[in-house]
Order: structure tokens, then C-alpha cells, then sequence
């Protein structure tokens, strides 16, 4: 404050800016600022393995007030994320562990985003362009994707609470959102939830509908019109087997009879459908 009362005391207003312009050139110029992000025992890699709240809000606060180390800070941030996201898209890991891992990863830096840079739109922007990068090398993320929701949605959901099926949706939603090729995503999609619906005697509707209506929400209704139409198949089935025991013709069989009327066009089917689980 000393020094901020002695500008306002002895110099002329428009000499503000320009000290401390001249300041930050001086004190993270290119080369400085370059210096004081790479270090090992304590630049920006470091504080982000650490979880240094403290000190990624400084280099924020300081780097953000200078247009080009801004750039750098992004730079640096970008390459982080892209360098330990290729990591694990290319380790020999199962599925869902590729999705938690993921997950984990988006969280650290969307926190790092949201407590020590003051939700900033373009740091935010700089994750998003990062784990597009990460995502899209191949279609091993999509699918992935789709088996972690296959087993929850078939197993897990039984030892949950309601808020935490809804969080892990979220954010599966998160990640699904970086995909480019979303049609990808749903080809494996469509096929594994087919499999859930005529496989499983007893599946976690409000799920199954949650996890339709947020990507309803994502990509339009017509991302969504086959699950739509599978999930009223069932239901129509359902009704009509009900409907057929509880009446006279039924009393003569002797088997447990059991059929699904399933719309033509909108079930996999075919060789091209079967590729994708």
C-alpha cells in the first residue's frame, strides 16, 4: 500500500501504468517467465502436482497482468494436460480405469481453473482445447467411455446413492463433451445398451433415462431417437406379454413365454452395428 500511496503523492497519474509495465518486463519477461514456470523443484508442473493453490493463484495474478506471459501460462498449461492425457489414453489399461484416471485429471485442472484462476474463460478455453487434443488421437476414448457406462449402469448402480450415479454421469458427460466424432460414441453406445435392455432381467430405468436425457440435452433428439424408440420397444413388450398371460390363450402353454417386438432400423443389427461392442 506504501508504494501504491507514494505514486498517488508524487507522480502524475499516467506514471502508473507505464512502472508497471516497466516492472513486469522486467520481472517476467519472456525468458523470466519461461524460467519461473519450467523449474523443477517449483514451477508450474510442480504446483500442479502438488496441488499449490496458493502459489498457482500468484503466477496467475502476475502472469495474467502481462498479455504475453498469459500466452506462456497457457502454453505450459496445455502441454500438461496433453502430455499426461497421451499418457494414459496409450497406457495398457482396463477401460473403466482409463475413464476414472480421465476424470481425475479434468477434475485437478478444472479445480486449478475454478479456485487459484478465478474461473477464467480462457484458461478454461485452454483446458478444453488440451483435452480435445488428448481424446481424439483415436477412437479408444469413445469407447471406453461406453464401457464404464455399461458396467455401472448394469452393476454399479445397485451399490450407489442417487447423487453419486448423477455425479459420475456428470462426469462422464465432461469428457464426452471434448469428443469431435460423437457418432462414434454412439455407434458403441447404441450397441451396449441394446445388449443391456435384451440381456439383463433387471436394469435401473432412472438411469438409463438420466443418462439418455443428458445426452438428449448435449446433442439434440436425434442423437437420441434409437435409444428412445429401444426403450419404448421394451416397455411396449413388456405390456404385451403382461397383457397375453392374463388372458385365456396363455393358460394352455406350459413354458414361460417371453417375446420383444423390436422396431426394424432402429436395433443393431447388422455387421456395421456389431463392430462397435
Amino acid at each position: 500500500m506504501q508504494e501504491y500511496e507514494r505514486i498517488a503523492t508524487y507522480l502524475d497519474q499516467s506514471t502508473e501504468p507505464k512502472l508497471i509495465s516497466c516492472f513486469l518486463n522486467e520481472y517476467i519477461g519472456d525468458a523470466q517467465s519461461q524460467t519461473l514456470l519450467t523449474m523443477q523443484a517449483s514451477g508450474l508442473v510442480h504446483m500442479i502436482r502438488n496441488n499449490n493453490m496458493n502459489e498457482l493463484a500468484l503466477v496467475y495474478n502476475m502472469f495474467q497482468r502481462r498479455p504475453a506471459s498469459f500466452e506462456l501460462l497457457r502454453k505450459h498449461l496445455a502441454e500438461f494436460i496433453i502430455s499426461e492425457g497421451n499418457k494414459l489414453v496409450n497406457e495398457e489399461v482396463k477401460n473403466d480405469e482409463l475413464v476414472i484416471k480421465l476424470i481425475d485429471l479434468r477434475d485437478r485442472v478444472s479445480g486449478i481453473q475454478s479456485h487459484a484462476m478465478e474461473k477464467d474463460p480462457q484458461i478454461d478455453m485452454t483446458i478444453k482445447m488440451a483435452f480435445e487434443k488428448v481424446v481424439n488421437v483415436n477412437n479408444r476414448t469413445a469407447k471406453a467411455l461406453v464401457f464404464y457406462l455399461d458396467e455401472m449402469l448394469k452393476k454399479d448402480y445397485k451399490n450407489i446413492q442417487e447423487s453419486e450415479l448423477t455425479d459420475r454421469l456428470d462426469k462422464v458427460i465432461h469428457i464426452f463433451r471434448y469428443l469431435l466424432d460423437k457418432d462414434v460414441f454412439e455407434g458403441f453406445y447404441v450397441s451396449s445398451f441394446a445388449k443391456r435392455l435384451l440381456e439383463q432381467r433387471q436394469i435401473c430405468e432412472e438411469a438409463e433415462d438420466a443418462m439418455v436425457l443428458k445426452l438428449k440435452e448435449e446433442c439434440g433428439c436425434q442423437f437420441t431417437q434409437r435409444l428412445e424408440v429401444m426403450f419404448k420397444d421394451m416397455k411396449m413388450s413388456e405390456e404385451l406379454c403382461q397383457e397375453f398371460k392374463s388372458g385365456a390363450a396363455s393358460e394352455s402353454l406350459k413354458i414361460d413365454f417371453n417375446v420383444k417386438v423390436l422396431t426394424q432400423g432402429h436395433w443393431p443389427n447388422d455387421q456395421k452395428d456389431s463392430q462397435f461392442f
